[in-house]
């Protein structure tokens, strides 16, 4: 599998969605899906209509057990670089 460019963290928005963390890249997006799975893509049409902003830090905080059980946001990194066409 070839890995794709890195996704700069200035680029990358932090939502709190429907009681779940999520990350929103351009166009795309993931959530922790269900408490205790892993990082899964979801419409990012919806994360930004129905979560609300919020920074890494303050989703650290409050999702910690499931960010945990997902592998963190490091977890994340490496599956949007995975995902994220070269340029």
């Amino acid at each position: 599998m070839s890995r794709g460019m890195e996704v700069p963290v200035s680029e990358m928005r932090f939502v709190d969605w429907r009681g779940r963390p999520a990350v929103v890249c351009g166009s795309r997006a993931w959530a922790v899906l269900p408490p205790g799975g892993s990082w899964t893509e979801v419409e990012a049409s919806e994360v930004l209509g129905a979560g609300r902003a919020s920074s890494a830090e303050e989703l650290g905080d409050r999702y910690f057990e499931i960010l945990r059980g997902a592998g963190g946001f490091d977890a994340l990194a490496r599956v949007v670089a995975d995902q994220v066409p070269e340029r």
